[in-house]
């Protein structure tokens, strides 16, 4: 039952409004549901059909799976949620009013900003690899490698601050397919300005990546601050050019222009330690548009559980919410992967984000089915193939 505590606010029936259909919106919902019932009115703005679980694409062109997916529609009509089918287009704070950019205006009591960004080069003349979209691009890189048509090719990481985790799940998988070729010849290499790779997690975990690294004889290069790629070669801040056929690099990441909210560099929403917009009242933000975190979805989930928490609070349905967990986690996908996917044993992989609401929900569904009241209850994931990672 809800707990209300006295609050000169608006009544608790005004909605709650999240815009956005990723990883923060979705686990701001399920939370928002966890923590209520289906007595608090929802509505999610969003002009994508389907959430998709970006995280297992990097898996998508060595054939062990196609990322999860679910219709948006099937999702809010199960969690009793109202949906418009439209872009966030700015909001008017002072009304407590939030406009999509077909005019359309919804008043709100708490909104929830999660729209996430869009990919931009991340750096010159590199190809980026920002989700399925991208598989192709990538498959026809590993054919010119398996054809010799190129001997080969680089990933990397120009940024030390970058979530860079999928570069080298993509290195690894990258090589164990060479090798299943015969093409061991075929050059693979790490280039990032990380002092140690993945040291962002932790020291255990750029142990165990330098440990993978050399075990599949993926060359590293860190501490290389990369700046354009010319031709066949990586131009770096400080020292010689690194040879590479090919170039692969995480894209950066632009926040669309939200008018009423204020943004800084690349669009990006400066948020407190629970997840409330700066210079807002009643609007919290999480995801990928949020200054001064990496762009994972860990993270995301974790902004959008603790925003979910501090809207409660401030209706005065549970006690104060604490801040959010800033601490990364995340688990590597390695080649032993592939070779489960290959005998035909199943795995369910939602915890691939620790996102606890999310995770939960994707975990009683069969990934293979778009349609969430077709998903029947699966086992629980054997995760002796996947090396779990934490900074601490």
């Amino acid at each position: 039952m809800l707990r209300r505590h006295s609050t000169n606010r608006p009544d608790v029936d005004t909605p709650i409004i999240v815009a956005g259909g990723g990883v923060a919106a979705l686990e701001a919902v399920l939370a928002l549901r966890a923590m209520t019932g289906r007595d608090l009115p929802i509505t999610m703005i969003c002009p994508e059909p389907r959430f998709v679980y970006r995280p297992l694409s990097v898996l998508e062109g060595f054939g062990a799976t196609a990322p999860a997916a679910l219709h948006l529609a099937g999702f809010a009509e199960e969690q009793g949620v109202g949906l418009v089918r439209a872009r966030l287009a700015g909001v008017d704070a002072a009304r407590r009013c939030a406009r999509t950019d077909g005019g359309q205006e919804l008043r709100y009591r708490a909104l929830m900003l999660a729209i996430g960004g869009e990919p931009r080069e991340g750096l010159p003349g590199a190809r980026m690899f920002s989700g399925p979209a991208d598989v192709p691009v990538l498959d026809g890189m590993i054919d010119h490698l398996e054809f010799g048509q190129s001997d080969s090719i680089a990933f990397v990481n120009p940024r030390a601050e970058n979530w860079c985790l999928p570069l080298y799940e993509l290195a690894l998988l990258t090589r164990h397919r060479l090798r299943e070729r015969g093409l061991a010849r075929v050059g693979v290499s790490i280039v990032t300005a990380e002092d140690l790779p993945l040291i962002s997690l932790g020291l255990d975990a750029a142990d165990t990546a330098q440990m993978l690294l050399r075990k599949s004889g993926v060359r590293l290069h860190c501490n290389v601050a990369a700046l354009e790629v010319r031709g066949r070669e990586i131009v770096v801040a400080d020292g010689e050019p690194i040879p590479a056929d090919h170039v692969v690099t995480m894209p950066r990441v632009i926040v669309a222009d939200l008018d009423g909210v204020p943004q800084g560099a690349d669009g990006m929403v400066e948020i407190d330690d629970h997840a409330a917009v700066r210079g807002l009242r009643d609007v919290y933000a999480a995801g990928d548009m949020t200054a001064g975190f990496p762009n994972q979805g860990g993270v995301a989930a974790r902004q959008a559980a603790a925003a979910a928490r501090a809207i409660l609070a401030d209706l005065g349905l549970i006690e104060a919410a604490p801040p959010f967990d800033v601490k990364l986690r995340g688990v590597m996908l390695t080649p032993a992967v592939l070779e489960r996917a290959a005998s035909g044993e199943r795995w369910n992989p939602p915890t691939k984000i620790a996102a606890p609401h999310l995770a939960r929900y994707l975990g009683t569904r069969d990934p293979d089915s778009e349609h969430p009241e077709d998903w029947p209850m699966v086992g629980s994931s054997p995760f002796a193939t996947e090396i779990a990672l934490g900074s601490g």
